[in-house]
């Protein structure tokens, strides 16, 4: 899935030993020529917790600050790779796909001239999020609202969330500076990556009592984060009780399902959100699995396994993308497994959890959408057009940064699933020819005078996409659109295909579909009309300077 996503990055640290974190393992195991530490989730159950953006903690001794640091998953795949340690602690940022296999399986921690003495886990906190975003020096924030690092102390961890950067540049910066003079955190980065410092107690003083700043030069910084020892999903959410009982689970016999008109409040499930199932009476080698309720196959980061405890303990799934949160939503959750006795499933919400839907674009890098929810765009990395316009065979689409509900729209980016928030402020389109499905599938009736019906489409796998009429009955699938005129709009010629316009951008360049190109005037840069179809590229068409894809 494509969404934000928090790379893998190791620092050496400040060796300040006082960051909270959860121990995972704590011991003395000599790490001199790749001699491994298994770390499974069934021994070191703390592991099953990790989510994406969680950091590894590695502290080390005995290294002579050469000591090399690689962490691996359980199939001896290494996922993180530090060199040059010194002794002290050594931090990793878990991506999504490393955290759910940590969770599932555990990791192993390896590496050479160094004795391994402590392993943690920190649970990632964002303290701020925003955009400074500069591709041609140093642009500079507003003031950052001190009470966000109230909590902060010595040897805490401090993250600079950068999402975006200028490829161009030669220098990448950012940097966290007091009273507009004095920059006390600072570092350089050509990658998307989070990057992190272990906080000094001057720095932490300074935080919380100056005007703090955060700045950049060539990339753009989207958020803060820090990473404590309390899990998201334990503490400071609103608890909802789903369900309550008995269940055996024994050896793959039973299972506890809150499925479609039974889910409750799992309706409402927001990314971030979490869901803890309680057991007890775990014998050795128990498995909990949170479900999809249509296919019975866990979600990704929803098995755990663990040894045998007689209290009653808890594990939390949380909801980490749009596509599992759209499965909760519709169809609820199936809780499976073996030796565990089931007694509780709740719902945990939390104030930071938002709302988005999974957006979908195939190879061919364009699509058509449509939802019931307004959803914004800006930072998804992919653009969404409504038609504006139309003429006989042609479409004319003008882009939008939101989009509005039951609304059409065409979807362009690089192939992919793309987490887009849900918004309160979305524009509305006064005359869109895109007509929605929305969140389920529709009969579009075919074309007659007065309606016409035209469906996005290639009419064979050598032609190019395009609106063709639609002359007989079609289900349309849900979240995709249509189109519909007063009057007939489709060409005589080339196989009856309307294709469409992208209306200037911010360069003054239009974009035109290739085969758009038919009864207008086009010229070369160079001031020569150009006979038949022309090749891609950049032209003069009607006078205006037009991109032909």
């Amino acid at each position: 899935m494509k969404k934000i996503i928090l790379f893998l990055l190791g620092l050496s640290a400040l060796f300040v030993q006082t960051a909270n974190a959860e121990t995972v393992f704590s011991g003395e195991h000599a790490v001199r020529s790749w001699d491994a530490q298994q770390l499974p989730v069934g021994d070191y159950p703390v592991l099953s917790k990790a989510s994406a953006g969680d950091v590894i903690a590695v502290t080390i001794s005995e290294s002579g600050g050469n000591g090399r640091v690689t962490l691996q998953d359980n199939s001896w795949s290494g996922f993180a790779d530090a060199y040059n340690c010194a002794d002290g602690r050594h931090y990793f940022v878990l991506s999504e796909t490393d955290a759910a296999t940590v969770a599932a399986n555990g990791l192993i921690v390896t590496g050479e001239n160094y004795t391994l003495t402590c392993v943690e886990l920190l649970y990632k906190q964002t303290l701020w999020e925003g955009t400074v975003d500069d591709n041609s020096g140093w642009g500079q924030s507003d003031a950052i609202d001190n009470s966000i690092f109230a909590g902060l102390t010595a040897g805490d961890v401090l993250g600079i969330g950068v999402t975006a950067i200028n490829d161009g540049a030669t220098y990448h910066q950012t940097a966290i500076r007091v009273d507009y003079t004095t920059n006390i955190i600072e570092g350089s980065t050509s990658e998307a990556k989070t990057l992190l410092y272990e906080l000094t107690a001057d720095q932490v003083t300074k935080l919380q009592t100056k005007t703090i700043n955060v700045i950049a030069q060539y990339l753009c910084v989207s958020a803060l984060y820090t990473w404590t020892d309390e899990q998201p999903g334990e503490e400071d959410g609103d608890v909802t009780e789903l369900w309550n009982g008995s269940t055996a689970l024994g050896d793959w016999g039973n299972f506890e399902s809150l499925r479609y008109d039974g889910k409750g409040e799992l309706a409402h499930v927001k990314v971030g959100d979490a869901i803890r199932v309680t057991f007890t009476n775990a014998a050795e080698g128990w498995q909990v699995y949170v479900c999809d309720a249509s296919s019975y196959s866990e979600f990704s980061g929803g098995y755990f396994s663990g040894e045998a405890q007689d209290e009653a303990q808890s594990v939390v799934f949380t909801v980490t993308s749009a596509t599992i949160l759209e499965a909760i939503c519709d169809r609820g959750i199936v809780v499976k497994g073996k030796l565990v006795t089931l007694t509780k499933i709740e719902l945990i919400t939390y104030d930071t959890s938002y709302d988005a839907v999974a957006v979908s674009i195939g190879t061919e890098g364009i699509a058509t959408w449509s939802s019931s929810k307004k959803l914004d765009f800006s930072q998804s990395g992919i653009t969404a057009y409504y038609a504006s316009r139309v003429s006989t065979g042609v479409v004319y689409l003008t882009s939008a940064t939101t989009t509005w509900g039951y609304q059409g729209y065409i979807i362009r980016g690089a192939a992919g699933t793309y987490d887009v928030p849900v918004t309160d402020d979305a524009e509305y389109p006064e005359t869109n020819y895109l007509k929605a499905t929305s969140d389920y599938a529709a009969d579009i009736a075919a074309s007659e005078e007065g309606t016409w019906h035209y469906i996005f489409a290639k009419k064979n796998d050598n032609s190019e996409y395009g609106f063709y009429k639609l002359t007989t009955s079609h289900t349309l699938a849900a979240h995709k659109a249509y189109l519909e005129t007063s009057t007939d709009i489709a060409p005589a010629t080339q196989h009856a295909r309307i294709a469409f316009v992208f209306e200037e951008d911010a360069t003054g360049i239009t974009h035109l579909n290739h085969s758009a190109h038919q009864g207008r005037d086009i010229f070369d840069l160079q001031g020569r009309r150009v006979s038949g179809k022309p090749s891609k590229g950049l032209y003069i068409v009607n006078g205006k300077k037009t991109v032909l894809n």
